[in-house]
């Protein structure tokens, strides 16, 4: 069986939007080339694919500042692992604290989860919990904050919040 090779002429010649606008995106995705992206009428999401097949936060400054960009980075930085000047780059400021907590949890860095605002108590049990030690819920704001720990099957500290 002959493999056929996605070129964009190939693309333009498939008759339907919906159908040519997956073929360009195919494209870029298979090639890590998001120059095609933008014949696919979802030019943001299929940046943020090919950027994160490639491995690259930089690619995702192709798409405008905001949220979609910020969220962009957010899914490479998880998976690559950033740092926190990456994350202080953001403009969007839940993706800018997500990005903040990931690392304060992957770095044990409890002092990150403090300086937090809206996302403060999400980072703080996050931390608690990779920790395994119910001690850190000591530091959230929320009153109505409950928790209670359990022991699972294994000897393992279970959280509940």
């Amino acid at each position: 069986m002959a493999e056929i090779k996605l070129t964009p002429e190939i693309c333009e010649e498939i008759e339907g939007n919906y159908d040519k606008s997956r073929c360009f995106g195919t494209m870029a995705e298979k090639l890590q080339k998001p120059e095609f992206c933008k014949q696919t009428g979802f030019n943001n999401p299929c940046i943020s694919r090919v950027a994160l097949i490639m491995g690259k936060a930089d690619v995702c400054d192709q798409i405008p500042a905001g949220s979609e960009r910020d969220s962009c980075k957010n899914n490479i930085y998880q998976v690559k692992g950033g740092d926190l000047t990456s994350c202080e780059s953001m403009t969007d400021k839940f993706q800018k604290e997500l990005c903040i907590t990931k690392i304060a949890v992957s770095q044990n860095r409890l002092e990150l989860c403090l300086k937090l605002g809206d996302n403060r108590d999400a980072c703080i049990k996050e931390y608690a919990s990779k920790q395994n030690d119910v001690v850190y819920c000591m530091e959230l704001k929320e009153s109505s904050q409950y928790y209670y720990l359990n022991i699972d099957g294994f000897g393992n500290y279970v959280f509940y919040f």
